[in-house]
């Protein structure tokens, strides 16, 4: 057994020489391919795009809709020449708006409201006498109010907030087309409402402003091109693509009369109310942004 010792042994380191070894250090393993290989979710590409990135349209053309002015001009990519082009029409008013009221003091409620819808009743009739229809009368407020005065004791001391009576007051406006009438109707309000008549306000205006929406837009446009062009010459450089227009909204062109007191003068000097629509003037205004080529 002695002798065959050495050969065991000798195989024995044989085999194991052999056996491969079943851990490998990975720091020492390397693909060249994925070293260079980066990969990219999909998914990150889209959240990661900027929201005020401008829309691309279908044929290929920036908008920008979704920004406002002061975000699209900041951007350098967008900067260039910006202009408010203007468009107006001088016109005839066809549409009178009148803002009637009348008000009653009395020592009751019930007195001082007996008294404003008698009158207010009357200033109805007298309208519709003048062939506007009851959708173009609209009640726009009625109050009742307390009325307080300061008085002195008699017998000496501090002043007293005493209650004298109630105020009602009740307003309409109304829509007259008949322009030339207007006097007239409003020398009827006032004779028949007397004192509690108020004459707050009227307007001269035109029954639809959309007819004429597409003229003043068109205007608006080339003025505003005709200013980018002259500020480009100016500037030396040359004027490319409008890459921004807005419409400019605002509150609608009216020629306002004031008339407050107008029925109590009529009154006193028994004379007809001279009322002058004059011209209107509507406008519209929009703002371009150019492009610099």
């Amino acid at each position: 057994m002695k002798k065959y010792l050495p050969i065991l042994i000798i195989l024995g380191i044989l085999f194991a020489a052999c056996v491969p070894s079943t851990t490998t250090d990975q720091s020492t393993i390397s693909s060249p391919a994925a070293s260079k290989i980066n990969v990219t979710n999909p998914t990150n590409l889209v959240q990661n795009t900027p929201k005020d990135s401008p829309q691309v349209s279908s044929a290929g053309i920036p908008t920008y809709s979704n920004l406002s002015p002061s975000q699209v001009s900041s951007d350098n990519t967008t900067s260039g020449i910006w202009v408010v082009g203007e468009g107006s029409i001088q016109l005839k008013p066809d549409l009178t708006i009148l803002r009637i009221g009348v008000e009653s003091k009395s020592r009751t409620v019930r007195e001082a409201n007996k008294n404003a819808a008698r009158a207010m009743d009357s200033i109805h009739a007298i309208v519709k006498s003048f062939g506007v229809k009851e959708d173009k009368i609209q009640t726009v407020s009625y109050n009742i109010s307390p009325e307080y005065e300061w008085q002195q004791p008699r017998g000496g001391g501090s002043s007293k907030r005493v209650l004298i009576g109630y105020v009602v007051s009740n307003t309409v406006v109304v829509q007259i087309t008949k322009i030339d009438k207007v006097g007239e109707l409003i020398d009827l309000v006032t004779d028949s409402g007397g004192d509690t008549t108020r004459i707050d306000n009227i307007q001269f205006t035109v029954q639809d402003k959309t007819l004429y929406s597409n003229e003043l837009r068109e205007q608006a446009v080339k003025n505003a091109i005709s200013k980018a062009e002259q500020l480009a010459k100016l500037s030396g450089v040359n004027l490319g693509l409008p890459f921004y227009i807005t419409e400019i909204t605002g509150s609608s062109p009216v020629v306002k009369s004031g008339l407050e007191g107008a029925a109590r003068m009529a009154m006193a000097a028994d004379v007809s109310t001279p009322i002058s629509s004059g011209d209107l003037e509507l406008s519209m205004k929009i703002q371009v942004g150019f492009s610099i080529n």
